[in-house]
């Protein structure tokens, strides 16, 4: 490597010259102003943006799914600076990916939570949880891809859903998904119409002690006799009522009785 010296300025340039006397130009731009200054941090930044890519278009990239080796082929950047800045991401895919298994699902009986059936479903069918990996990347529209992948008769297994990290929502998006929770209602719960006013609630009667049955005796029904010559009953005598006799004056201021009629 060639030992350059500062000669001088010349516009935007420095001019250099080597010990043999020949002479270098070396433009002045914001990445040189900025190792100057040694400013690492907006160095790094500068030095990813002049390769193609930014931290964050890089980071952007892996959150969506993509592995280190893509990146760096897609971005035609090295290896070594792609896995600087993978790593806060990757920490982010395995936290979404262990909270979604904590997404509780609807059944009858109890709820249970997504890992918890997935694992029980695995290990009927023969599969070691060591074979079992869970992932996550970010969709376009902000929600989340959750992905399971699992080893089963010697070839690989992909289960998905779509994961909705705000509202705490999962739903199978291909068959193996569904097959794993194909007993679960997935869907949110449904509202039922309530009465307007709520029913009185009704007080079981107690059950009346059993009765023996009434037997009822069969009674002869009495004959009815006819006279073929009715007697006939005469009428009562009417009594002729005495009417009240009224004093006369002679009786009254006298005091002598009228004769009887």
């Amino acid at each position: 490597m060639r030992e350059l010296t500062f000669v001088g300025l010349s516009d935007d340039h420095l001019l250099l010259s080597a010990a043999d006397g020949q002479e270098y130009t070396l433009a002045i731009d914001e990445r040189l102003a900025t190792a100057v200054r040694r400013d690492r941090s907006r160095l790094g930044q500068l030095e990813a943006s002049a390769d193609g890519l930014r931290p964050r278009e890089i980071q952007a990239r892996i959150r969506s799914g993509a592995t280190a080796e893509q990146v760096a082929a897609d971005g035609n950047i090295s290896l070594d600076r792609v896995r600087r800045y993978e790593g806060p991401v990757l920490q982010e895919r395995a936290w979404i990916a262990e909270r979604a298994q904590t997404v509780e699902l609807r059944r009858p009986g109890h709820p249970v939570t997504l890992g918890e059936l997935v694992e029980r479903k695995l290990a009927s069918s023969g599969v070691d949880k060591d074979d079992v990996e869970w992932d996550a990347y970010r969709r376009d529209d902000g929600r989340w891809t959750l992905v399971l992948t699992y080893s089963e008769r010697g070839g690989a297994i992909v289960a998905t859903w779509t994961y909705d990290h705000v509202n705490r929502t999962i739903t199978a998006f291909d068959d193996v998904a569904k097959r794993l929770i194909d007993d679960v209602d997935e869907e949110r719960p449904r509202l039922v119409a309530l009465p307007s006013t709520p029913e009185p609630e009704s007080v079981a009667a107690e059950p009346a002690p059993p009765t023996a049955p009434v037997v009822q005796e069969s009674r002869p029904k009495p004959s009815v006799l006819f006279d073929p010559e009715p007697v006939a009953v005469e009428p009562a005598a009417r009594t002729r009522r005495k009417r009240a006799s009224v004093p006369s004056w002679d009786e009254i201021l006298f005091g002598a009785k009228r004769p009887e009629d």
